[in-house]
């Protein structure tokens, strides 16, 4: 299953730098959250342990394949 996540949303679930960092490097690309992450995963480096795991949480914690929008998209 394949889930698609507002700029809005993400921002409110891991904070707006995260957010940003994330979009910058992987918006508008599909993305695999796994349901546990540790620090060398790439999410984890590109926006910070707790906001990796606060994604995965908020994806219901099972892997989940996510599609974000562009960077400068809402």
């Amino acid at each position: 299953m394949t889930e698609w996540l507002r700029l809005s949303e993400l921002v409110e679930v891991v904070g707006e730098k995260p957010a940003l960092a994330l979009l910058a490097a992987k918006g508008g690309e599909p993305i695999y959250v796994p349901a546990r992450l540790d620090p060398e995963h790439e999410l984890a480096r590109i926006m910070g342990l707790g906001a990796a795991r606060a994604l995965s949480d908020h994806l219901g914690g099972r892997g989940t394949n996510v599609v974000l929008p562009r960077a400068g998209t809402s």
